[in-house]
């Protein structure tokens, strides 16, 4: 327990002293100083990003069909090697 305003060692009151006040805004107004300035550089960093111009661009019209060729062609690949291997092993 911290008695900010009472000394129990005397038990009287304590005399406000001004000086940690001031260390403790001091502390905070440093700990913010760079903070406005980081969050706006973060943001224009992030909105440069956003605006790629590959970003904007749609798909391909065909990019769901090759989606479900990929399933059956991989089948077909697996199955492709699987016979030139025994056509090289005879």
């Amino acid at each position: 327990i911290k008695s900010r305003n009472f000394d129990p060692e005397s038990r009287t009151i304590r005399k406000h002293d001004h000086t940690d006040d001031v260390v403790m805004q001091d502390t905070v107004e440093k700990d913010v100083a760079g903070l406005a300035e980081q969050i706006i550089i973060d943001d224009e960093r992030r909105r440069a990003q956003e605006l790629d111009v590959f970003n904007i661009a749609p798909k391909r019209p065909n990019w769901d069909l090759k989606r479900e060729l990929e399933k059956k062609l991989s089948k077909l690949e697996r199955k492709t090697q699987e016979a030139i291997h025994t056509l090289i092993r005879k």
